[in-house]
């Protein structure tokens, strides 16, 4: 849902919507993973699980926080949220015609770094831990890539929007050398 909400205004170029809403999460995932994690202000301590049970409610936080922006800000009103809700078959399909191989994909990928981890964490504790460490490092690196692909994309269906089909194809090859850049 956040990730819908969110390409909305990013489509919009105003990604600065998603970013104080995300920034909100974050926050209130801090505080509450510090609560439930510790059994601060009352509550129980709850180790792991309060940290997953923090995480779900922030999630929700970012969610209303989305939502807020889309009911009150005065140039979302044009689009008519509220009064254009109907089921549209050829959206919908087009959805699941570029969706679902992205999501296959997002999905067997997720699942197959959990696996690894899975049977990396029987081999050893040091053997999991270096794995851990590994990862966290390559996310310095992946997670700016991804950032680039995102925002390239933003561009591109930005001018093909605008139907210059031609800057929207610059844009998304400007996207891509610099992605192979940054991953030398």
């Amino acid at each position: 849902t956040n990730i819908v909400l969110s390409s909305f205004f990013n489509g919009r170029s105003m990604v600065w919507v998603s970013t104080i809403a995300n920034v909100f999460g974050c926050a209130v995932n801090v505080f509450l993973n510090y609560v439930f994690i510790f059994g601060e202000f009352g509550a129980p301590e709850l180790g792991v699980e309060g940290a997953a049970i923090a995480t779900i409610i922030a999630g929700l936080f970012t969610t209303g926080a989305l939502v807020a922006f889309i009911v009150f800000m005065p140039s979302t009103k044009e689009y008519a949220f509220f009064s254009a809700w109907r089921f549209r078959k050829s959206s919908f399909l087009n959805l699941l015609r570029f969706g679902l191989p992205t999501g296959l994909m997002f999905g067997l990928d997720n699942a197959a770094f959990a696996a690894q981890i899975m049977f990396t964490g029987r081999i050893s504790d040091d053997a999991l831990n270096a794995t851990t460490v590994i990862f966290s490092i390559q996310n310095l690196i992946f997670l700016p890539i991804l950032s680039v692909a995102h925002g390239a994309a933003i561009i591109m269906a930005q001018f093909i929007g605008m139907e210059r089909k031609d800057l929207g194809k610059k844009a998304g090859y400007q996207g891509l050398l610099l992605g192979e850049v940054m991953g030398g």
